[in-house]
């Protein structure tokens, strides 16, 4: 596991809350079934007082990549779209795979003159 698919959002758009759960239900329903088909590691779902929250998938970054690229998961998203608030998702590297994209960015910020 090198990386973790990231959503977070700052809340429901008002009068939508029960269509947002059902939205967030389908979500943790497609990623359980991806982490029983042992493509990646079950959701997990953070919620704040203040109506924010997170949902955590750990896996490989290709395999999230993939997944998230999904026709079925694209149908989610657009959802999401609908119903909540400020939300956003991204990909987060760690250990090897970190290392590699840091290099990366330091060879090419060299190429570039900006790093010295």
């Amino acid at each position: 596991m090198d990386a973790a698919y990231v959503t977070r959002w700052a809340g429901t758009v008002p009068g939508r809350e029960a269509q947002a759960l059902a939205v967030l239900e389908e979500s943790l329903e497609f990623w359980g079934k991806q982490a029983a088909d042992g493509k990646c590691d079950p959701p997990q779902v953070y919620g704040a007082p203040n109506g924010a929250g997170m949902k955590i998938v750990h896996g490989d970054r290709d395999q999230l990549a993939a997944l998230v690229a999904s026709d079925e998961y694209s149908r989610i998203l657009t959802k999401v779209q609908h119903v909540a608030d400020a939300w956003d998702f991204n990909i987060w590297l760690t250990g090897e795979a970190l290392n590699e994209q840091l290099k990366q960015w330091m060879t090419i910020g060299k190429e570039m003159g900006v790093i010295r």
